[in-house]
């Protein structure tokens, strides 16, 4: 049988809300997520937030039960 797996960029997570954003998944009936950053950040402070973001996410969606994959752009 078919998996519907969603990227989605990191920071839209936080836009959208958790919460909403995992009931709109489960409506789809997504079964994968593939969480990406969206560039290199040179400023370290900034940078270093972005990742925790992305740590997360990762924690709070495989709470979720949603299988999860990250892709990196430039890390």
């Amino acid at each position: 049988m078919y998996k519907i797996s969603v990227p989605i960029m990191n920071q839209n997570i936080v836009r959208a809300g958790r919460d909403r954003l995992v009931e709109r998944l489960e409506k789809m009936n997504v079964q994968r997520v593939f969480l990406a950053l969206d560039a290199y950040i040179i400023d370290d402070k900034e940078r270093e937030k972005s990742l925790q973001d992305l740590r997360e996410n990762c924690l709070f969606l495989n709470k979720e039960v949603l299988r999860l994959g990250r892709g990196y752009g430039h890390l």
